[in-house]
């Protein structure tokens, strides 16, 4: 270790002591320094400045340690560190002054070449990868994979805020603030982040795995904040395009199964409710006309021949449609349609309920009527349902044109949809009913969507529901300008 004594006991502190290793390190010979005073060694080797400050503490008989640039006698330079040590004599006065001279140019040098190592390590990793430095986050370092996905260079030295500024609006620059201040590392799983358009094939939304780990000095301090990722955007499109597959694997299965049940339907209903149909009408031509109460039995045997048939018909159309068939399209009011499906649906309970009808002028359509009123009915049954047993219960129907389009609207009272059951409200799914099968909205939506239409959920909330579906409309009845 290169090192020198000093005198303590004789002014100015001349040097009596120094080694080989320093006049190899500074170039001086002992003759050059021996009995110098220790001052005017200092300033040759280290400069006036920090001379200065050890000087001081030669004085006051105080030991410290300096960072300091020297040079040798050629005019060189070196790091070193230099420690001072005050040496006590037997008296317990100081005698001499102890001075050595560490050389730390070789170490950060190696430091320097380890970080050049880390750094091409970094530039070939296939993840993103950048250091961060400060308060304010200015970049030390960014690997190629880091560039391409902001689609930025020159990124060293800069500060993130004003290189990225898109990254700053959404949160993240927030996200490093953070673990700059608390120590604690942040882990991003399958985060959105949007990089500018106009930056190449990086622009637009991005999903990341990354991490934002603080980076610590020798003493513990926080300087920075290493970040480091992968872009998982192509396996999150890849999934998704993977789960829409799935979704149409599966709804190509119901629509099969509705098929087969519809099949089933037809062929083991369609002969009891022919007969249903034949002994209705034959017992109506049986009834005396003169009995008290002739014509009101008439009616009921012909509502009875009128409700087996239409029950026929709605299983041969579920067929149809199952087998994606065209079925019958006809011009017809959607007035008087709705109005049907109302009586109905009065007609089969729904006690605790109010239905009001409101309609404007009367718009036509031209659409499958049958499968039309179905929807309609469908819809009022669920309106029944979520008012359920509660008294005072109000269901609004509205028929009206928007545009090009003829719209129902069915509104209740009831307690309303969580927004989980929103978002699949229209998929076919068990049922919450007791004895339901969970297939009326969405075999309602098949046959909106068959008639070019479509059906939607405009608001659910605790105050209600509101369903609405629109088909294409051909204007309205000539004259029509009615409401109810």
């Amino acid at each position: 270790m290169p090192m020198i004594l000093t005198d303590a006991q004789i002014g100015g502190d001349p040097v009596v002591f120094a080694n080989d290793s320093f006049l190899s390190l500074t170039g001086f010979s002992r003759a050059d320094i021996l009995g110098q005073g220790v001052g005017r060694l200092l300033r040759q080797v280290i400069g006036p400045n920090t001379s200065t400050d050890i000087e001081a503490a030669l004085d006051k008989g105080c030991d410290g340690a300096w960072e300091v640039q020297c040079r040798r006698v050629d005019g060189s330079k070196y790091l070193a560190t230099v420690l001072l040590s005050p040496v006590p004599n037997t008296q317990g006065m100081i005698g001499q002054n102890f001075l050595c001279f560490v050389e730390v140019s070789g170490r950060i040098n190696r430091l320097l070449a380890q970080r050049d190592q880390f750094n091409a390590l970094y530039e070939q990793a296939p993840g993103f990868i950048a250091t961060l430095e400060g308060k304010d986050h200015r970049f030390t370092f960014a690997n190629a994979s880091y560039k391409r996905l902001v689609g930025r260079e020159n990124l060293v030295g800069r500060r993130i805020a004003d290189v990225l500024p898109e990254i700053a609006d959404q949160g993240f620059v927030a996200l490093l603030d953070q673990v700059f201040l608390t120590g604690q590392p942040f882990v991003g799983d399958k985060l959105p982040v949007r990089i500018s358009e106009g930056r190449g094939p990086s622009s637009g939304l991005h999903y990341l795995n990354f991490v934002f780990q603080p980076v610590r000095d020798g003493e513990g301090r926080i300087t920075g904040v290493f970040v480091e990722g992968y872009d998982v955007t192509a396996e999150r499109l890849a999934a998704e395009q993977l789960s829409l597959l799935q979704g149409e694997v599966a709804h190509a299965s119901r629509v099969n199964a509705m098929g087969l049940m519809a099949a089933t339907l037809a062929h083991e209903l369609n002969q009891p409710l022919a007969a249903i149909s034949t002994y209705a009408g034959a017992s109506a031509r049986l009834v005396d006309p003169g009995s008290p109460h002739a014509e009101v039995l008439a009616g009921a045997l012909h509502a009875i021949e009128e409700a087996a048939q239409r029950a026929g018909d709605i299983i041969r159309n579920v067929r149809e449609l199952t087998r994606r068939g065209e079925t019958p399209k006809t011009r017809f009011s959607l007035t008087e349609a709705v109005q049907e499906c109302i009586r109905l649906v009065c007609a089969n309970g729904c006690p605790t309920a109010t239905i009001d009808y409101h309609t404007q002028n009367d718009p036509m359509v031209v659409a499958d009527r049958l499968q039309i009123q179905q929807v309609v009915i469908n819809l009022l049954r669920n309106a029944c349902d979520a008012i359920g047993e509660t008294q005072g219960g109000r269901i609004t129907v509205d028929t009206f044109l928007d545009g090009a389009e003829a719209v129902v609207s069915v509104t209740d009272t009831g307690p309303g949809l969580s927004s989980r059951s929103i978002e699949d409200v229209f998929e076919w799914a068990d049922s919450s009913k007791k004895g339901g099968m969970g297939l009326g909205l969405s075999l309602s939506r098949t046959m909106i969507e068959a008639q070019d239409g479509r059906i939607w959920v405009e608001k659910s909330d605790s105050s209600g529901s509101q369903f609405c579906f629109s088909v294409p409309s051909t204007g309205f009845a000539a004259g029509a300008d009615r409401g109810s």
